[in-house]
């Protein structure tokens, strides 16, 4: 686990938190909405 804590320190390095934050809340949402398009995909093929 501390590796992937020095991972992020590093690739986070010089970026604004509130950017970080924004990217991280972004990317959950594009998350979300491929997971429901798939699970309606599933739901249409069944």
């Amino acid at each position: 686990m501390q590796y992937a804590i020095d991972i992020n320190r590093v690739a986070q390095s010089g970026i604004d938190p509130a950017e970080v934050a924004i990217c991280a809340s972004v990317l959950a949402r594009m998350s979300a909405n491929l997971k429901s398009h798939l699970d309606n995909m599933d739901l249409e093929n069944s």
